[in-house]
C-alpha cells in the first residue's frame, strides 16, 4: 500500500510541472510527517507539513496554491521557516518563525498564495482546524518553486 501511495504522489508531483520564461518550474504537495498529501485540521487540531528545502528558491519568494481537500469547516494555514529541520517532523519546534499567509478556508476552491520573505533554509506549514471543522477535515498544500 505504502508503494502505491508514494508510485502516485511521484506521478503528482511530475504531472503538475511546466515550464515558462525564465526556467523550470515545479510544483510539490507539502505532505505529513508521514508523507500523506492530504494534512488533517478536524475540529481544532494542529499538524504541520514535513519540513522543505527553501534555500534555492528564486528572489525569495515562494508560491503556494492551497485547498480545503474534504468535509466542511474553517483552516487556518501558516508558513514557517527555520535554519534547520525540525527535531521531530510534525511537533512544535521554536527554532521555526511563522510568516502567516493570514487566510482561513472555507470551500474546497484552490487559492494562490505568495510567501515573499523567504530567508531561511527549511520551510513548513502550520494547519489547524477552526471552530465549526468537521472532524475529518483536511487540506492539501502544493508549493510552486
Amino acid at each position: 500500500m505504502r508503494k502505491l501511495i508514494l508510485v502516485c504522489l511521484g506521478l503528482l508531483i511530475t504531472s503538475c510541472a511546466w515550464a515558462d520564461g525564465t526556467g523550470a518550474k515545479r510544483a510539490e504537495s507539502a505532505v505529513t510527517s508521514t508523507d500523506v498529501i492530504t494534512i488533517p485540521a478536524g475540529g481544532t487540531m494542529l499538524n504541520y507539513s514535513k519540513a522543505f528545502p527553501v534555500n534555492e528558491v528564486s528572489a525569495g519568494t515562494i508560491g503556494v496554491m492551497y485547498r480545503r481537500s474534504s468535509s466542511s469547516g474553517t483552516v487556518s494555514i501558516t508558513f514557517e521557516q527555520s535554519y534547520k529541520r525540525p527535531d521531530t517532523e510534525g511537533t512544535t519546534d521554536t527554532a521555526y518563525l511563522a510568516t502567516n499567509i493570514n487566510t482561513s478556508i472555507s470551500d474546497s476552491d484552490w487559492r494562490l498564495f505568495t510567501v515573499d520573505t523567504v530567508v531561511m533554509q527549511y520551510g513548513r506549514f502550520r494547519v489547524q482546524g477552526l471552530s465549526a471543522a468537521d472532524n475529518t477535515t483536511a487540506v492539501q498544500i502544493k508549493i510552486v518553486k
